[in-house]
């Protein structure tokens, strides 16, 4: 009897398992398919039902790179996953990022930083927040910073004036320059980099920032418990971005005990100043302007103004290298209009054409941010470029894409200042610029847009006019190939130059 009830239940659960669970599933799966309001939307089919498989390619650095190749086998609109749509058309980059947008920066934004005015997803509180810093990248305070920048550049060209004629890493070097300038523009700190010809210790931090950031958001348990682990390894990139921050705060502190914030009227004079406005009324303070609010504006506009603007010179001395022909024609304009003078002002050379075309074309061919800009459709759903579109799926559009969109950019993929200069001939320069997203676009656009293109130029102006540049090892071109950890970075993590005096 117990033999017999035990091969009835057998064959009970196997009945149960063929006729009723596997055909639910086949069910439920036709039926998620059938309504699915994005399965007309092309894209990997995994893509479908999970985003999982884009989890390992983030984190390899090669999502922009993966997302330019999918538009290239698909289109225009890619589904990458369950409720996530990529586009790269012109129509989509006006919608979604538009002056007028409808949509919201979606939630990886809180993985991308800390508590700031590029971070905060709530449009009232970026306009209280973006109210504060904007007098801080004013025309009038970007000229305020230029002697900085003249300064830190001084002592860029003693460092390389000592390694001409054999090969040297670039990467480092330009990135203390931009951390300087930054630095000292905003925390009056350099960081010492230039001055003492070594690396600062918080750039040794800096690439991890977005990782660490990303993973504790995406993987808060896990994290969690990798902070109890024992390894070296674990710990010190898991420390990565709070050290960069203390970094920042001590630069902070520092400040309020050398300066009277009432006597100047920097980023951190001004918020400040508001603070103990605010507190003498007996007002509540908003977040951002208390000291640890403070802190992380500082913290993330030091991060933003240092790899993006350090790996964009490294690229593009190495594209002057691979093309000496532009190094000698902006040579060649610099010279001629300065006329012998030793010294410049960025007024001086801001309108230059060569020099702005071989500046709009590394920014547009090796984006500092080359991946997406992702954003939240309304609950009300909508349509992007002819996709129709349900509430909640995120949706972006990037710079490696739409800055090399076929119909826009003959030959997309390939250095060509010339297209510039061409195009304000023919009328097509300001359709290019408009494909441009590597500084985002609309009211949520970059705020230190001024200041980055006024360093990249005086630094290439100066650079450009006092050496040659060519490839300093076999190996430079592999290291230079592009990933992202949503900031550009090479992948050798270097960039072997020789320069010699022109």
């Amino acid at each position: 009897m117990d033999l017999l009830a035990s091969s009835s239940a057998k064959i009970s659960w196997l009945w149960v398992l063929t006729h009723i669970v596997a055909p639910g599933l086949v069910l439920s799966g036709l039926y998620t398919y059938l309504t699915d309001p994005l399965k007309r939307v092309p894209g990997p089919f995994i893509a479908k039902f999970t985003g999982a498989w884009m989890l390992y390619i983030d984190l390899s650095g090669q999502r922009s790179a993966t997302v330019h190749r999918l538009h290239k086998s698909y289109g225009p609109a890619v589904r990458v996953g369950p409720s996530e749509v990529c586009f790269a058309s012109p129509a989509a980059l006006k919608e979604i990022y538009g002056a007028n947008s409808k949509y919201l920066k979606a939630p990886v934004y809180d993985s991308l930083g800390f508590r700031s005015t590029f971070t905060t997803r709530n449009r009232d509180e970026y306009r209280g927040m973006k109210k504060r810093i904007v007098p801080s990248f004013s025309s009038t305070s970007i000229s305020e910073i230029e002697p900085i920048v003249h300064r830190q550049l001084d002592l860029l060209v003693k460092s390389f004036d000592k390694r001409v004629d054999q090969p040297l890493d670039v990467l480092p070097w330009f990135r203390m320059l931009a951390l300087g300038v930054v630095g000292e523009g905003f925390a009056d700190d350099s960081f010492g980099g230039l001055e003492n010809e070594t690396l600062p210790e918080l750039l040794n931090h800096i690439d991890e920032v977005f990782p660490v950031l990303w993973t504790k958001w995406m993987f808060p348990l896990t994290t969690a418990i990798l902070e109890y682990v024992p390894l070296k390894s674990i710990q010190s990139f898991l420390q990565a971005a709070p050290k960069f921050k203390k970094y920042c705060s001590d630069a902070y502190q520092k400040y309020l005990a050398t300066h009277n914030p009432s006597d100047h009227h920097d980023l951190i004079a001004r918020m400040v100043n508001e603070q103990k406005e605010l507190q003498k009324k007996g007002e509540i303070l908003p977040f951002h302007v208390t000291d640890d609010g403070i802190v992380q504006e500082l913290t993330n506009l030091m991060f933003a103004g240092t790899d993006t603007t350090g790996t964009t010179l490294t690229y593009l001395f190495w594209e002057l290298a691979r093309h000496p022909e532009w190094i000698l024609r902006l040579r060649e304009e610099i010279n001629e209009a300065l006329q012998g003078q030793d010294t410049f002002s960025y007024h001086e050379i801001s309108e230059f054409p060569v020099l702005d075309a071989v500046i709009q074309e590394i920014l547009r061919v090796r984006p500092a941010g080359p991946g997406g800009l992702p954003r939240f459709t309304p609950e009300e759903g909508a349509v992007v470029d002819g996709v129709a579109l349900p509430g909640r799926v995120i949706i972006s559009c990037q710079a490696m894409s739409s800055q090399r969109e076929p119909t826009i950019f003959e030959d997309p993929d390939r250095f060509n200042p010339q297209r510039w200069l061409d195009g304000e001939k023919n009328g097509n320069a300001d359709m290019m610029r408009e494909q441009i997203l590597v500084f985002g676009k609309g009211a949520r656009a970059c705020l230190g847009r001024r200041l980055a293109t006024m360093e990249l130029k005086c630094a290439a102006a100066t650079v450009a006019r006092r050496y040659n540049v060519k490839i300093g090892s076999p190996t430079t071109d592999n290291d230079m190939e592009m990933t992202d950890h949503f900031v550009l970075i090479p992948k050798g993590g270097k960039c072997l130059l020789e320069l010699s005096r022109a």
